[in-house]
Order: C-alpha cells, then structure tokens, then sequence
C-alpha cells in the first residue's frame, strides 16, 4: 500500500503518529531532482526542482506501506539573475525533515523508495 501527501506538513504530521521503531531502517528518505527545462543538463538555463520525501511503516498485523511527498519548489534560473527559488525552497524542506527525523530519533538518508 502507499500513501501520498499532498505536503511535507502533512507527511510530517502522519510520520510523527508512527512509532520510529516500525519506521524501516528508522530512515527517512529525501531526493532533490533538478530537471532541464529548456534543453539538456548541460546546457540548459532553466530547471525545475522537485523535493520528494519517503517512509516505509510496518503496520501491527505485520504488512507494511510507504508513504510518500513530493512538491514542486519552483525553477533555478542558471544564468546572469542566478536565481535558485526551487533549490531554496527544497532547502528549506529537507531541513524541515531533518529538523524532524533529529527530534524523532530517525536518521534522514538520500533516495527515494520505490514500491
């Protein structure tokens, strides 16, 4: 089963419902993807950044589901304006994560989890 969250608030609040030792690896897993828009990683000028967060929680009756946040931080701008808002924003989400798993007891690890 998965479950998705249409924010990292939420993904967070859900998490901090679990017992961090039915959380696999006691790990939370946290990606950054930087896509091209207007060309290929070489040479393009605009990316768009996508924050993707994930969890695997083993349920009481021994199965297991994955939950799961993505969102959309925005464009980095690789050119004279070098604006970053989607890296920026994406720093600002993992450090909510980190923030988290440090409070939780769970260590925050790169990838994201495929079913």
């Amino acid at each position: 089963m998965r479950v998705n969250f249409n924010s990292v608030d939420d993904f967070i609040l859900d998490l901090s419902r679990e017992d961090r030792e039915r959380v696999y690896q006691q790990a939370v897993r946290v990606q950054v993807s930087k896509n091209p828009i207007d060309g290929n990683k070489r040479d393009a000028v605009k990316f768009q950044v996508v924050f993707q967060a994930s969890a695997v929680v083993a349920t009481a009756d021994g199965g297991e589901y994955i939950m799961e946040v993505g969102e959309d931080c925005g464009i980095d701008y690789r050119d004279a304006s070098n604006e970053l808002i989607g890296s920026e924003r994406a720093d600002d989400l993992r450090r909510m994560v980190s923030e988290f798993c440090d409070h939780h007891g769970l260590t925050l690890r790169p990838g994201m989890i495929e079913p």
